[in-house]
């Protein structure tokens, strides 16, 4: 496809949260998009926590070729069609830095409660082209239900047991879109 649709997740040192997002989201997607992450203060060059590579691997996903990388927003949000972010916090960065960014940017879990609750289904016939409807369906949602759990727990330098919390967080919210982007509705 020539003109994928652009996924880019973004957390702050893009070695625990964002490459988790990046990796299980390209992992569970068709063809048609291109998903890449970056951090707020990226600890560059870096690969993946050695405790979340352990836990993506454990789940089949391969995060070996990973390399941390520095968010530019001007750069990286232009012609990115979905922005999904760990925290509030990263969203407002972002949208700070990349105003017209605002309607395609979210959090990882907000946007991933979002679908979950969107009550159409999109009708395109590719999953670039239902992702691309999904996002504008849930925009005007925005802000419906906001609360704590919009935010990814940061597992970094902190137990196995915060990392396995931050995971588990990351997998529903990948699971959710993932299954919103179904070329069939959703059975309730």
């Amino acid at each position: 496809m020539s003109n994928p649709l652009r996924i880019l997740c973004v957390c702050t040192g893009n070695i625990c949260r964002s490459p988790a997002i990046e990796i299980m989201l390209r992992d569970g997607l068709e063809e048609g998009f291109e998903v890449f992450s970056r951090g707020t203060r990226a600890l560059v060059g870096n690969p993946v926590d050695p405790t979340m590579a352990m836990l993506l691997a454990d789940d089949g996903h391969d995060p070996s070729s990973f390399v941390a990388a520095r968010l530019n927003p001007r750069l990286d949000v232009t012609g990115t069609d979905l922005v999904l972010t760990a925290t509030r916090d990263h969203r407002s960065l972002v949208v700070e830095r990349a105003p017209a960014a605002w309607k395609k940017t979210f959090t990882l879990l907000e946007f991933a409660r979002l679908v979950a609750r969107n009550p159409d289904h999109p009708t395109g016939a590719t999953a670039p082209e239902r992702m691309r409807e999904l996002v504008s369906m849930v925009g005007d949602r925005r802000g419906h239900g906001a609360g704590e759990d919009d935010d990814v727990v940061d597992p970094y330098r902190l137990g196995p047991e915060v990392f396995q919390a931050s995971h588990a967080q990351i997998r529903s919210g990948v699971d959710a879109i993932l299954a919103a982007l179904s070329p069939t509705p959703r059975q309730g």
